[in-house]
């Protein structure tokens, strides 16, 4: 008789951001005081954004979009659009809640409108987003992102954002982000047919 047994293996992956660019479409609206990619070391870089208010914020829809980098940016995965203040009431959108926990402990968006306050998103490393992101089935390559707020139904501000993604066993095949679970027969001296 042979008795199985398993074990679970569990290998990373790894993002790097290469580029953060904001933009305010209008100027009246919404300025940034910053938003920029810090390198503290070689194995850490966070980044930062600050979107100062300049007018009450009271219907927000935000649209996200990934890009997957073959030869330009192409379309890949999500493209969403969505109501900011019904989400921030109830978090309806699995992908977005998803999204959106991956960042929610390094903001202060913490409530539903009216948006008074300045937006910020403070030191969100790659660690924090590749212990998230490492549980979707997204193959190693270059991914940008794109978010467009629109206030009023007007797009006042756009986030770019461009990374690296790659699987923890450095082959590029995506299996470095999955568990791999690994079967082994051992045959069972004590193990009694029936």
């Amino acid at each position: 008789m042979y008795l199985a047994g398993f074990s679970l293996k569990r290998v990373f992956s790894y993002i790097e951001f290469t580029n953060i660019v904001c933009n305010s479409l209008d100027k009246d609206y919404v300025n940034f005081d910053y938003c920029y990619l810090k390198s503290v070391n070689r194995s850490y870089k966070y980044l930062s954004i600050k979107a100062k208010l300049l007018k009450p914020v009271t219907n927000l829809k935000i649209r996200y979009a990934f890009l997957k980098r073959e030869n330009g940016y192409k379309p890949f995965l999500y493209n969403i659009t969505f109501d900011g203040c019904g989400f921030l009431k109830s978090a309806n959108n699995p992908v977005t809640k998803f999204l959106f926990d991956a960042f929610k402990e390094y903001t202060n968006i913490n409530h539903s409108c009216p948006f008074y306050d300045d937006f910020t998103l403070e030191k969100l490393d790659t660690k924090t987003l590749a212990d998230n992101l490492s549980r979707l089935p997204v193959p190693a390559g270059q991914y940008g992102s794109l978010a467009t707020w629109f206030i009023s139904n007007v797009s006042h501000t756009q986030y770019r954002a461009l990374s690296s993604y790659t699987d923890g066993d450095g082959d590029g095949d995506g299996s470095g982000r999955f568990i791999e679970v690994q079967w082994e027969k051992h045959h069972c001296k004590h193990c009694h047919e029936s």
